[in-house]
């Protein structure tokens, strides 16, 4: 399997803001985490009023899966295990720069 990842597959995952926040929290953490723990820091973080479960089901069918296509994380369904990937540093590299330089990401 190849490591080697379009930088077009790379940016459309870090286009969405739930993506972002995943890259932001994992980015933060020394140990992997699981699907649990990001589900909580996500609706911490959310205005929206969806369940739980809607959270769960959209990082495991939609977010998680091109996280980790994009190499940006490693994400193990059957465990729900999710840590860094090969392009994590990248990823937080290019979020960094939005903040600084005050790019408004909606």
């Amino acid at each position: 399997m190849s490591m080697t990842v379009a930088p077009d597959l790379v940016l459309k995952a870090l286009a969405n803001q739930e993506r972002r926040a995943v890259c932001q929290y994992l980015a933060g953490q020394q140990a992997p985490v699981t699907t649990n723990e990001v589900v909580a820091r996500l609706q911490a973080q959310s205005a929206d009023s969806r369940s739980r479960s809607q959270f769960v089901v959209a990082l495991r069918h939609t977010h998680l899966p091109l996280l980790n296509e994009a190499n940006i994380i490693e994400y193990t369904r059957s465990t729900e295990r999710i840590e860094s990937g090969r392009h994590l540093d990248v990823a937080s590299e290019i979020l960094d720069i939005i903040s600084r330089d005050g790019i408004e990401v909606v």
